[in-house]
């Protein structure tokens, strides 16, 4: 970098932060939104000490080196926003402290490796937005402390495994834009927390599970664009802190259920393109609602109020 120079200890360059007994080993490198560019160095393995590791939104390319497995000591790993490739390194699940690993936004294929299940210690696994294949490893739910799960936007195949509902403490989870099937499984019900959760655009298919509206404290619920069947669970109508509800583009039918009238926060309402009929239920009229699209319904149902936005990725 223009702004490192040997002549300053390197303690005092921009970026690195030191610490230990001495003060003098290096324990964070936050490189992030620096124009790095190139390949990310093997060498970086010898920096024992190293806890934080953000080297995000810069111009990287090449291989994660399986060599940072070596880095026992870290916490953070963020490599988001680059243009690395290859598979994603089996070693990173040798890293007994690790919380949070964030490598979306890159180029990334293969499959996600069963590994990193045994970080005991992961709070937050984003790896969005890659190139990402094969199906998601239900060893997954043995990550206790885990808060945010991010795979969207990847090529992930088969079901969403049933271990995800062992996820006690999770508060976000994203698994849009894949090429998952089957259907919800009733276990994510258990993971009570939940806030978010966005499993649109892909192929999954069957009811919606009624459980869903145990998620007391759900405030986006997004399965659009699938293949769901049957009816809207009167349930949906218990989950009090809904603000975004996006169930368009399935295969939906029956009536709107008039206990969604009862979503008092609900800002956002998307049911279009659904085989629904029958009479239009409260919630349109109800504030602080500004969007609500029923168009492309059956029978007379047909409402448009502005153009819904899609839920933010977690």
């Amino acid at each position: 970098m223009d702004t490192w120079n040997e002549s300053t200890p390197l303690c005092r360059w921009p970026g690195v932060t030191c610490g230990g007994r001495t003060a003098e080993r290096v324990t964070e490198l936050a490189l992030n939104g620096t124009r790095l560019a190139g390949h990310i160095s093997p060498s970086l393995s010898g920096i024992a000490f190293l806890t934080i590791l953000d080297l995000s939104d810069n111009r990287l390319d090449g291989a994660i080196p399986g060599v940072l497995g070596r880095l026992t000591a870290l916490q953070q790993v963020n490599l988001d926003v680059n243009s690395l490739s290859g598979p994603i390194p089996p070693e990173l699940g040798s890293l007994p402290k690790l919380q949070l690993l964030r490598l979306s936004s890159n180029k990334l294929t293969g499959p996600i490796p069963v590994s990193l299940a045994n970080i005991s210690t992961l709070t937050k696994l984003d790896l969005s937005d890659n190139r990402l294949d094969g199906a998601i490893p239900g060893e997954l739910g043995r990550l206790a402390a885990l808060q945010l799960l991010n795979l969207g936007v990847n090529s992930l195949t088969g079901e969403i495994p049933s271990a995800l509902g062992n996820c006690s403490e999770l508060l976000r989870i994203s698994l849009r834009e894949n090429r998952l099937c089957g259907k919800i499984p009733a276990s994510i019900s258990n993971c009570t927390k939940l806030e978010m959760l966005t499993f649109s655009e892909n192929s999954l298919d069957g009811e919606i599970p009624p459980d869903l509206g145990d998620l007391s404290n759900l405030t986006v619920l997004s399965l659009y664009t699938n293949n769901f069947t049957g009816a809207i669970p009167p349930r949906l109508g218990n989950l009090s802190s809904l603000t975004h509800l996006y169930l368009y583009e399935n295969l939906l039918e029956g009536e709107i259920p008039g206990e969604l009238g009862g979503l008092k926060n609900l800002k956002f309402l998307d049911v279009y393109v659904n085989r629904l009929s029958g009479r239009i239920p409260p919630p349109c009229g109800i504030s602080p609602l500004s969007v609500c699209c029923m168009s492309g319904l059956t029978s007379s149902l047909a409402l448009s109020r502005g153009t819904p936005d899609k839920p933010s990725p977690t």
